[in-house]
């Protein structure tokens, strides 16, 4: 088990980087912070589920970041 602070997985790429990196370590479980994605959901990759869920920041403008919890296959 792990935890990892992302800062953004909005920027083109990013997700794939992060399951590159994740897939070097024999962690089973990664809690990610600041994923800043909007909403909830469940997005299934080669190796890796990520299960997330977000919010608009208070003034609306912007995606707060939020932990999401990624689950190696």
């Amino acid at each position: 088990m792990g935890t990892w602070n992302v800062k953004t997985l909005l920027k083109p790429g990013k997700v794939q980087e992060l399951t590159e990196e994740l897939s070097k370590t024999q962690l089973k479980i990664v809690a990610f912070q600041e994923t800043r994605w909007p909403g909830t959901g469940h997005i299934k990759k080669k190796d890796f589920s990520i299960y997330y869920s977000g919010a608009r920041d208070q003034i609306g403008q912007g995606e707060s970041g939020r932990t999401s919890l990624g689950l190696k296959q």
